[in-house]
């Protein structure tokens, strides 16, 4: 499912339902709150955050997911940039703190980065008219 800060109301409600099933939850779209909605109200947490770790805001965000419990699925073409990525998990854990002010922030946000993809792509053309 689409996971980041930016759904996490939307999503709690799924999460709380996988724990109590035991079932892991796969997340796509970890980084959308930078890449696909940067400059949103999470940037200055996560750079804070980031500078403090030694990283940049991608691997943050990635933390963070993983200390959610969830799996965090992204790709990139960039084989440097999959190794720092792939990285992530060893960093140190995010505080309570860190990880409160992300959550409290990204609920104060709604963004669904690929449902709006998916609605441009997904319209048919030339069905008009043959449709009976």
């Amino acid at each position: 499912m689409e996971f980041h800060p930016y759904l996490l109301a939307h999503t709690q409600p799924v999460m709380d339902i996988h724990a109590k099933h035991q079932i892991v939850t796969q997340a796509y779209g970890p980084l959308s709150p930078i890449l696909r909605h940067p400059g949103g109200p999470l940037k200055p947490i996560l750079t804070k955050i980031a500078e403090r770790l030694g990283t940049d805001e991608a691997n943050v965000l990635l933390k963070w997911t993983i200390q959610k419990g969830v799996v965090a699925i992204t790709t990139s073409s960039n084989e440097g940039r999959i190794q720092k990525m792939a990285g992530a998990s060893k960093l140190e854990d995010l505080t309570d703190g860190e990880m409160e002010e992300i959550d409290r922030v990204g609920r104060g946000v709604h963004f669904r980065s690929y449902a709006v993809s998916l609605r441009s792509a997904a319209r048919p053309t030339g069905l008009i008219g043959r449709c009976t």
